[in-house]
């Protein structure tokens, strides 16, 4: 998990907004955050946010890698 602090002019999502852009369970968001896998992660304050453009990039990159005939994303 990277604990940067990400500039203020940044678009911000918390995990349930980053989990939708994701197009992936809350629950996936937060034991990819536990693993420290997944999209990068920013502290606020006691928040963590996530940069919207970041996690497109990264859902575009896994989805990319999922089989076409479905089965487990990575």
């Amino acid at each position: 998990m990277s604990e940067n602090h990400a500039p203020d002019d940044v678009d911000e999502v918390g995990i349930e907004g980053a989990a939708r852009i994701a197009r992936r369970h809350v629950s996936t968001m937060r034991r990819y955050l536990a693993a420290g896998e997944g999209p990068p992660v920013y502290r606020r304050g006691r928040r963590l946010v996530y940069r919207r453009s970041e996690v497109e990039a990264w859902a575009a990159r896994h989805d990319a890698l999922v089989p076409a005939g479905g089965g487990p994303r990575p």
